[in-house]
């Protein structure tokens, strides 16, 4: 099964470019996303993990924490015309990302850093993406 997970980059001050050199790091929603994935990736057999974002360059960095983490590729789309208040276009940028063999696509709740949490419908076949949710008594 190919999992795919949809993160988030945000700003984090508290940081202070600690060990990487930079206050950027996944969001809190994405990380929630990823320890869903995992726990699947524990479950079942042949679960293949990997992770989509758009954002800049300089996402990489964060980008790497899932690579660190145990996801075996990240694809990270950008297109300078973009901004990242751009809600729709950064998601339909985002669609593009997620490998067209995803069987499973998990995404966290509303960005952290300003509450949206859109994805286009229809923007091309196969999977949606859906919001991560722990049931109670995980």
């Amino acid at each position: 099964m190919n999992v795919t997970v949809l993160l988030r980059v945000i700003d984090d001050p508290e940081l202070a470019a600690g060990v990487t050199g930079s206050t950027l790091r996944l969001d809190d929603s994405s990380l929630v996303a990823l320890g869903l994935a995992f726990d699947l990736a524990r479950r079942l057999d042949g679960v293949d993990l990997s992770a989509a974002a758009a954002g800049p360059a300089e996402w990489d960095v964060a980008l790497r924490e899932a690579l660190a983490l145990g996801v075996a590729r990240v694809m990270r789309t950008w297109d300078d015309d973009l901004t990242l208040p751009d809600i729709p276009a950064t998601s339909a940028a985002l669609a593009t990302a997620i490998p067209g063999d995803a069987d499973l696509v998990l995404a966290g709740g509303p960005a952290s850093d300003h509450g949206s949490g859109v994805l286009p419908r229809g923007r091309r076949p196969g999977p949606r993406a859906a919001p991560a949710r722990r049931s109670h008594g995980d």
